[in-house]
């Protein structure tokens, strides 16, 4: 089995916020004073073996953070445009997320995948089936895949990090001012911003990729 870096980023950073926000929740269970006990007893002797168990459990959550991930993005563009429709359509309104050869990239696929994107005709759908036919026939290479991994981790930090942010705002031991809610909140809208882009990135890089296939 080949383990990449890669898995780290993808799976064990977003475990690990998730695996946080469940030893909140499971701390909430228990009193103040018996956590301090906790803490004070013999744990650092079993330091090895806890620090194995924690990147295990971290991976673990990881992995169900992804699959949870990616089902609740499914949902999500049910309610939004994915990025094909805006990239297809160049309606995107940040400059730097537009297909610079739009043209070109739309002529090729409506000579190699036989599908017409215009004005006239523009739906989520096509550009969603567009996108698809045009992933199936694309050249994987190392720049592609870093742009992959870049969106998935993004995508995988946002969900974990709403799930840390509310077990600390239901924490029994975690009784926060109101003042720092506002500033969860603004960290939560960045991680967001940041999952679109990265997606946008992702999706533009394989959507250009249309101009390789012979």
């Amino acid at each position: 089995m080949e383990f990449r870096f890669e898995d780290i980023l993808k799976n064990i950073i977003p475990g690990s916020i998730v695996f946080t926000g469940v030893l909140l929740i499971i701390l909430n269970q228990i009193t103040f004073d018996c956590m301090i006990e906790i803490l004070k007893s013999d744990l650092k002797e079993y330091s090895e073996i806890l620090l194995f168990a924690i990147l295990t459990a971290s991976y673990l959550f990881g992995y169900l953070n992804d699959s949870i991930s990616s089902i609740l993005e499914s949902l999500l563009y049910k309610i939004i445009k994915k990025p094909s429709y805006y990239l297809l359509t160049n309606s995107g309104k940040i400059s730097r997320l537009k297909i610079a050869n739009l043209d070109a990239v739309l002529e090729k696929i409506k000579d190699k995948l036989k599908i017409e994107i215009n004005n006239l005709e523009i739906t989520d759908l096509k550009t969603s089936q567009a996108f698809k036919l045009i992933n199936q026939c694309k050249k994987d290479n190392d720049s592609l895949k870093e742009y992959y991994f870049s969106y998935i981790f993004s995508r995988n930090i946002f969900f974990a990090s709403i799930f840390l942010s509310i077990a600390i705002a239901t924490s029994n031991h975690l009784k926060l001012e109101l003042f720092y809610y506002p500033i969860i909140l603004c960290i939560l809208t960045i991680l967001y911003v940041r999952r679109i882009e990265k997606s946008f990135y992702y999706s533009r890089k394989v959507i250009v990729g249309i101009l390789q296939v012979e």
